[in-house]
């Protein structure tokens, strides 16, 4: 399978790229070279991870203690059901 071009690529991860595009890269990134690529720029990116950026993404704060509050739930639900 050919390796797309970087512009391909940026296009598909902008969600800007035709039908055709997005396949043709879908199945590469399936192969092992398109694995790597996709891993390495995954490290990268989080080499120039900082808290400060991730704030730049974030609309709202997170309501952690809700998350937490309905994962315990979830959790309790199932030990329960399988009590039964």
């Amino acid at each position: 399978m050919n390796t797309p071009d970087i512009k391909t690529l940026k296009k598909v991860i902008a969600n800007q790229a035709n039908k055709q595009e997005a396949s043709d890269v879908i199945h590469w990134m399936n192969t092992s070279e398109g694995e790597s690529f996709l891993s390495n720029e995954i490290d990268a990116d989080l080499q120039n991870y900082t808290p400060e950026i991730a704030d730049d993404y974030l609309d709202a704060p997170v309501p952690k203690e809700e998350m937490f509050n309905f994962i315990l739930q979830q959790i309790r639900q199932r030990q329960w059901k399988k009590r039964i």
